[in-house]
């Protein structure tokens, strides 16, 4: 390289870093950062087009650096290779085309980042940022910090006295067993309001300080849809506080958002629209926004606020490959060398690797583990199957990692077991080990369990007849409804007795009107029949009134009912004896549990049974099987569904109703039988019929 020429499009910032000056590098064609030291800086600014290698070189050793022409060209060459260094034509017509080449391989593909955190690029917002920054300067003055600060204090004490207020609204309406599709809406329309204004906190925080925000977008946050906004240029700011609060943005005005919401739901109606709106709003960002932002071992505001604070550049990424060279130097034995690092971040790199690719996997396998559990009992195992085949295609860079550390301990032993007498000494006594361990975990005793979701249901009920003959005239309840003893459930009418009852009526005004007339007369004879022939009509009519008043039903005991739609009982013409209804009794509960998979299978009457449920968590059922039936035979054929009930005690704290989970124990094991088991009933499941 003749005369390198250092590009002129290029920013240079000088920042403090570590307690230790240094000079961010900011590209704006690639939008990529670099850090270099004070001397790499005076090089880079020497790199005029005018001086070459040598020159630059002998301006150093007389500035006081003693540095030779082969460190100048191979620095150079470096800058060349990360592009900040300007090019001939042939090499940028060369860049340029690659630069298509990679364009064209982006267009065809949409999808960007890892395979927990995929993102979806809707393109460069810098131009509409900078038109409505105007719009939001107010949000950057301390009158707004002290009033969202303000805000958060109401939202703490509003969580904290109305909290018992809140979580029955949030159970009704977002509990797992309450769920329903509008539920599934609702929530959506919060998260995705949220997490908008939170990005857009994060890109006018970055416009307010002077920087640029080129990418934003949809991601896929461990399955979990989300926006993003690529406020990189933040790391380009000579000051760390102004990076800290383009970080901390998008968290603080969800958090003001939020606490609005919270002022509104205690101001509208519970259980409308808008209320369940609000519920969620304050679910997704107060509780989900503390979970999740603050999380520093997700990719989220926590972690890149953690970066900033250790003052570690891609914490993430670091970390994770000096974890793993670690782990193949000192525990796989391999001839790696590590990073030179200081104490200090050695093990904070150490710490925060192994953290987050622990956690990383938990996550994914057990979201992994969900979805194949879920094909298979809904759509079959051939699609449970193909999803464990798309997942295990996914993660194909970790499986050929692990199949490369099986590999190197396979060769580790081998090496070790033809080696000196001391390591084979040690190689022993780790088997040694393995074998007591082994041991132990043959007879450590645990149960097998088949799991499933309960709910609470009367175990008698009812039945509600006719009392005659007649057309439903009026349903006062639906299904559902829990009636008191003695409550009006339906009324009959019967035409026939309605006539008999007017005929009577007039037949005894008649013959009272003619008794009276007699009695004025004096005639007493006519008198004394006209009295008889009067109370015989009244007791006709007394009777007919009866017989009306019966067809009005009332609920025989205290229970709930449980007929479907028994409003379309409305005009039907019904006999007596005819069955109108049933009522379920309340005094009387059981759990009727829905259990699958092969250990279902197993489950008798007897068995220990351990209930927790949705409403009341804090308190598990504990019972004992009292009946084993299938649910139905296509359900056993299909999925091994068994039908278990458990009776429960008058003293329970459950409603007719109430749903959760249960867990029998259909048999005792040890840890390495239980180990098998379930190995054997996930690889197939028909050895266990």
């Amino acid at each position: 390289m003749s005369a390198p020429l250092l590009r002129a499009d290029l920013t240079i910032v000088e920042q403090i870093f570590r307690n230790e000056q240094s000079f961010v590098v900011k590209d704006p064609t690639t939008h990529k950062y670099f850090r270099f030291r004070p001397v790499e800086i005076r090089v880079m600014r020497l790199f005029d087009g005018a001086r070459s290698a040598a020159d630059v070189a002998e301006q150093l050793v007389a500035d006081g650096v003693r540095v030779s022409v082969a460190t100048v060209e191979g620095f150079a060459r470096k800058l060349l290779g990360l592009g900040l260094l300007e090019r001939t034509l042939v090499e940028r017509t060369t860049q340029q085309l690659e630069r298509l080449r990679a364009e064209r391989r982006r267009t065809r593909s949409l999808i960007r980042g890892e395979l927990l955190r995929l993102r979806f690029s809707f393109g460069d917002p810098d131009a509409f940022l900078t038109r409505t920054y105007p719009l939001v300067r107010w949000c950057f003055t301390p009158v707004f910090v002290v009033t969202s600060l303000l805000l958060f204090a109401v939202y703490a004490y509003i969580m904290i006295s109305q909290r018992d207020t809140y979580a029955r609204d949030l159970s009704a309406t977002f509990a797992f067993g309450a769920m329903t599709p509008w539920s599934v809406v609702v929530i959506i329309v919060a998260f995705s309001l949220l997490t908008a204004i939170h990005e857009l906190g994060h890109a006018y925080a970055c416009k307010h300080f002077g920087g640029k925000v080129h990418e934003m977008g949809v991601m896929l946050l461990f399955c979990m849809p989300a926006f993003y906004a690529n406020v990189n240029d933040a790391w380009s700011f000579p000051e760390r506080r102004a990076r800290l609060w383009v970080t901390a943005a998008g968290a603080w005005i969800e958090f003001v958002v939020t606490a609005v919401i919270a002022i509104v739901w205690l101001l509208i109606a519970p259980g409308s629209v808008l209320s369940q709106l609000a519920i969620a709003t304050m679910l997704v960002g107060g509780i989900f926004n503390l979970l999740t932002n603050a999380n520093p071992l997700l990719p989220l505001d926590g972690y890149f606020a953690l970066g900033d604070w250790l003052e570690i550049t891609n914490l993430r990424q670091r970390s994770q490959a000096y974890a793993g060279t670690w782990i193949r130097r000192h525990a796989l034995r391999e001839e790696v060398q590590l990073p030179a690092l200081d104490r200090r971040e050695a093990r904070i790199l150490l710490g925060y690797g192994a953290s987050s690719w622990l956690y990383g996997t938990v996550i994914l396998v057990t979201i992994a583990l969900s979805v194949i559990r879920w094909a298979d009992h809904t759509l079959g195992m051939l699609v449970s199957g193909l999803l464990l085949l798309t997942v295990l295609y996914m993660t194909r860079g970790i499986g050929g990692t692990l199949l490369v550390w099986v590999r190197t301990v396979v060769a580790i032993g081998v090496r070790a077991l033809a080696g000196s007498s001391a390591r084979r000494a040690r190689w022993r006594n780790g088997l040694i080990a393995a074998l007591l361990l082994l041991i132990i975990f043959a007879f450590v005793p645990v149960g097998l369990t088949a799991s499933g979701t309960f709910v609470v249901l009367p175990s008698t009920a009812l039945t509600v007849t006719a009392p005659s003959a007649g057309v439903v005239a009026s349903v006062f309840v639906r299904e559902g409804d829990v009636l008191a003893l003695g409550a009006p459930v339906l009324r009959l009418a019967n035409f026939d007795l309605v006539r008999t009852e007017l005929r009577e009526s007039r037949s005894d005004d008649s013959l009272r009107s003619w008794a009276m007339r007699a009695r004025a007369r004096a005639r007493s004879g006519d008198v004394t029949v006209l009295d008889a022939q009067s109370g015989a009509a009244a007791a006709r009519l007394g009777a007919a009134r009866r017989q009306a008043e019966a067809l009005s039903v009332r609920a025989g005991v205290a229970g709930m009912v449980v007929s479907p739609r028994p409003e379309q009982l409305l005009g039907r013409r019904v006999q007596l004896g005819d069955t109108l209804l049933r009522l379920a009794d309340l005094s009387t509960l059981e759990a009727v549990v829905q259990l699958r998979g092969a250990g279902a299978l197993g489950v008798r009457v007897g068995n220990p049974v351990r209930m927790l449920s949705l409403e009341n968590a804090a308190e598990p059922l504990v019972g004992v099987v009292e009946s084993v039936a299938a649910a139905s035979n296509r359900m056993l054929s299909a999925d091994g569904v068994v039908e278990v009930r458990v009776k429960l005690s008058r003293d329970t704290l459950l409603r007719a109703g109430a749903s959760g989970e249960a867990r029998v124990v259909w048999r005792r094991s040890t840890l390495l039988g239980a180990i098998v088991w379930n190995v054997r009933s996930r690889l197939r499941s028909d050895l266990l019929l």
